[in-house]
């Protein structure tokens, strides 16, 4: 599986609200199964000295079948998510997939390093 971050444009204007996109593309030729609260993301990296906005994450289903997505070769999966822009040089985005669940996530990945099964390449977007 491969994990894309994604937005209309790459320069926004401070006041504008940029939505970001996390997909997860099943590249393969097998079916596989992701578990949907282990996708997190997109996730944006304030600036030094800001705190960050919340992890996105989505909540889980008491039934665990309802949790898990069946993806067919070449088909996608994601989320989208609304962020308001700020003044600043430029805004980095990072998503990924967890192998498990880590009590410890940060917008850039999670605490532990052996949770991570696969990450998106940052997306950085310009604020002039």
């Amino acid at each position: 599986m491969k994990l894309i971050l994604e937005a209309e444009k790459r320069g926004w204007r401070a006041g504008e609200t940029v939505t970001v996109s996390l997909l997860v593309h099943n590249d393969g030729f097998e079916p596989a199964v992701l578990d949907r609260r282990l996708l997190i993301g997109p996730n944006l990296m304030p600036a030094s000295g800001e705190a960050p906005p919340p992890i996105s994450v989505e909540p889980a289903f008491a039934d665990e079948e309802r949790n898990e997505i069946y993806l067919n070769p070449w088909t996608i999966y994601g989320r989208r998510r609304s962020f308001p822009v700020r003044p600043a040089d430029h805004l980095v985005f990072y998503g990924y997939l967890l192998r498990r669940p880590s009590i410890a996530l940060l917008p850039n990945g999670p605490a532990d390093p052996d949770t991570l099964l696969a990450e998106a390449e940052p997306l950085v977007l310009t604020v002039e």
